[in-house]
């Protein structure tokens, strides 16, 4: 469901109808709603969602974007807000739910970018990619000759693609700098994937009684670490258990 931040959610009032997710539907798919820091408090434009894992509320801002479409007639005209005039940086993403399942490790959650299809310049199979992500040969095969094709047309337009060594040498300088990072960019399905706690620049606990929660648009702390909603106070209670 897309709605404002002050609308009910999904969770807390799910036959409600949505006015915004319609407007989002280009296609018969589900557009995702972008802000761009400067719209009336509490009235960002969020989604609610549900996996079999997790269920939440997710909100997107980029800066300057261009939100005259698709939040047209969603909110009133910005009388000053802008979010990233306090920040700089170009885009945030705020989630906020629970994992529906029990004991989640979090050093298994990871965060980042896992692609469905082989990067148009990366021309060979990774054993890495087969074993961890199922990569079958024949789908291997066929990717790489749909591939060889679509290089050779962008090479007969005039337009050149990186080499494939500057695609290992990024991934070589960032795992450098995360060295927990799991990235290959010339498999079958190309990925670059970091936990999920040292990639948050904000992260906290709520429980679930809690009324008081943060509004997703305000601007987020992070908790001192003797705060019950501190992660480093919940993974000192469990060192001492």
């Amino acid at each position: 469901r897309i709605r404002r931040v002050a609308d009910p959610s999904y969770f807390n009032a799910p036959t409600e109808p949505s006015d915004f997710t319609n407007k989002f539907i280009i296609s018969g798919k589900v557009q995702l709603p972008i802000n761009n820091g400067k719209e009336e408090p509490r009235h960002s434009l969020v989604i609610d969602f549900e996996t079999p894992i997790f269920a939440g509320t997710c909100m997107f801002r980029i800066r300057d974007s261009d939100t005259s479409t698709s939040h047209k007639n969603t909110q009133p005209v910005s009388t000053g807000q802008n979010y990233f005039a306090k920040f700089n940086r170009k885009f945030q993403m705020v989630i906020r739910g629970r994992f529906l399942l029990p004991d989640v490790i979090m050093a298994d959650c990871v965060t980042g970018m896992l692609l469905d299809k082989r990067l148009a310049t990366a021309g060979s199979s990774s054993t890495t990619c087969s074993e961890s992500f199922g990569c079958p040969d024949v789908e291997v095969a066929s990717q790489n000759a749909k591939m060889s094709r679509f290089r050779k047309s962008k090479h007969d337009k005039g337009e050149s693609l990186p080499p494939k060594w500057v695609l290992r040498a990024v991934v070589k300088v960032a795992g450098f700098f995360s060295p927990r990072m799991d990235a290959d960019l010339e498999c079958a399905h190309p990925r670059i994937l970091s936990p999920l706690c040292s990639s948050a620049q904000t992260a906290y606990l709520t429980k679930t009684a809690d009324k008081s929660k943060t509004p997703l648009d305000e601007i987020h702390s992070e908790p001192t670490p003797d705060s019950y909603a501190s992660l480093a106070h919940s993974l000192n209670k469990a060192a001492v258990k």
